[in-house]
């Protein structure tokens, strides 16, 4: 199993989203969600926010197909976000560039949202 210090290092970022370089990372954090049994582990999520140029945000722009509903974990830093429309579209993790399956990827004017499940 990966530590959360691990998992929030340059190596895992590295890891799982080799592109990075290209966007302004905002905040990584790790979010736990309660597992089903009252007794056992949490499901735990890497969340990483960035914010991209106005050259990659029109490109995501184009290969967005729908509102995303599902729950975001923003970081304090772009709460000013919560109530906000934000996209998602299945070709998003490519245009990215990520290397790991993410679970979410959502956008909203130039700032992305990406959810990698990464265990208990």
């Amino acid at each position: 199993m990966v530590s959360s210090r691990q998992l929030l290092s340059d190596e895992w970022l590295d890891r799982l989203f080799p592109a990075h370089g290209c966007f302004q990372i905002l905040d990584r954090s790790i979010f736990l969600r309660p597992g089903e049994l009252l007794i056992g582990p949490s499901d735990r999520f890497l969340i990483i926010c960035v914010e991209a140029t106005d050259e990659w945000s029109r490109v995501f722009a184009e290969h967005c197909i729908g509102e995303y509903t599902g729950e975001l974990h923003l970081p304090d830093s772009l709460a000013h976000l919560i109530g906000e429309t934000w996209l998602t579209g299945p070709d998003l993790p490519t245009y990215l560039g990520l290397s790991f399956p993410a679970i979410d990827v959502a956008v909203c004017g130039n700032y992305v949202y990406i959810l990698f499940p990464v265990g208990a």
